[in-house]
């Protein structure tokens, strides 16, 4: 009997991460806000503020692509649905000294901009 409970809830909070795409209508009616024309000076502030303990030589290679229209669906705390904007994706490395040795780690993030601002961010695999 606990078995299936487990499952059932174990099942039900899966189904509810799921990210659902916006439907036709809330494609047709989003509201994108104005293209971000200082994208990359954007990218660099919200960058700076994820790393503000590391010096600027910490961050490398750093690539900034054109923003195109875009959305990022609601987590599982986030009941608003999908949210519309201009979405970019940066690459770059962090190298960081950990005790006697360097680390460098390579990141690519999508950063949703809309009003001037990154409103969502979300890092995605290599």
């Amino acid at each position: 009997m606990n078995r299936n409970f487990v499952l059932i809830v174990c099942v039900t909070l899966l189904a509810g991460c799921s990210s659902s795409k916006p439907t036709e209508e809330q494609l047709n009616n989003a509201d994108y806000g104005l293209y971000p024309e200082n994208y990359v000076d954007i990218a660099k502030a919200w960058l700076t503020d994820q790393y503000s303990s590391l010096s600027a030589s910490g961050v490398r290679d750093l690539s900034i692509a054109k923003p195109v229209k875009g959305y990022q669906s609601g987590s599982l705390f986030d009941s608003g649905g999908p949210v519309f904007g201009y979405e970019t994706e940066i690459t770059y490395s962090v190298t960081a000294s950990t005790g006697r040795r360097m680390a460098t780690t390579r990141y690519r993030v999508l950063l949703l901009i809309r009003d001037g601002k990154v409103i969502r961010s979300k890092e995605t695999t290599q």
